[in-house]
């Protein structure tokens, strides 16, 4: 069970670890650099945190990652910074060339996914509240601001759409998604920057992912390939792989404290 980060006998070791450079300091984007929001179009990092990774990424001896459900455009829209490294569709598509699936697998299942969007628009007319993104090879359904006793409904119309199409369904907090059937989760994005070795960075050398959501979870478990100084950190509750618990908010904290 993961343990509250600041509460450890260890934290200051871990923070000692992760000041060592080379080092990788890998992200999930929503609830973890930027606060959930009622909507997609709304989230934001807050500035100081913005200011922080863009001067972290100009050490040449740090990695920066942020690796989200996002659609990868939307992603470096809303960041700006250009010397990080960005995945998107949970490590689908990439802003490195040659990570994440090729150009025709992308085609294809974002084919798949205009479809599938077509048949599933229809429920933000119907659920007052839902949001539907298309984002590309990843369909979203947002039920955050959908009533509580419509949700359950609007699953299992979500789940039937599904069912008609080669997808996966995967649950995040209050979104659906429905994605290709495919080996690139989190998981692998981060596995693509460690085989990568960007910046001299080896198995010796320090590691850091921090998630809160279910998705990120495949982030967690490829870091116990990392080596030792590798540091899986979970944001909120809930069952985890993480090494180690922050509250909402505090990743400011973290990242101040290993600059």
């Amino acid at each position: 069970m993961a343990e509250y980060f600041f509460s450890s006998s260890i934290a200051d070791k871990v923070i000692n670890s992760l000041r060592m450079k080379p080092r990788i300091l890998a992200f999930d984007f929503d609830g973890t650099l930027a606060p959930i929001a009622d909507s997609p179009a709304e989230a934001a990092m807050p500035g100081e945190l913005r200011r922080l990774l863009e001067n972290l990424s100009l050490d040449n001896n740090t990695v920066i990652a942020i690796v989200s459900g996002r659609r990868l455009s939307e992603l470096e829209q809303m960041i700006r910074i250009p010397s990080i490294i960005y995945f998107g569709n949970h490590g689908m598509t990439s802003s490195v060339e040659g990570f994440g699936a090729g150009r025709e697998q992308l085609r294809k299942w974002s084919d798949e996914s205009s479809m599938i969007h077509e048949k599933i628009l229809c429920l933000e007319s119907k659920y007052k509240g839902c949001i539907i993104e298309n984002k590309g090879p990843v369909i979203s359904v947002h039920y955050r601001k959908v009533d509580a006793d419509k949700v359950k409904e609007l699953g299992s119309l979500v789940k039937e759409i599904a069912g008609e199409h080669d997808v996966d369904l995967k649950n995040g907090k209050m979104v659906i998604e429905l994605k290709p059937r495919t080996n690139f989760t989190k998981g692998t994005a981060l596995s693509e920057i460690a085989l990568k070795r960007f910046a001299g960075w080896s198995k010796d050398d320090p590691f850091l992912f921090a998630g809160d959501d279910n998705t990120d979870e495949d982030g967690f478990r490829a870091m116990k390939d990392f080596g030792e100084r590798s540091f899986g950190f979970k944001i909120g509750d809930g069952e985890t792989s993480a090494d180690f618990r922050l509250l909402d908010g505090e990743i400011l904290n973290l990242i101040k404290l290993i600059i």
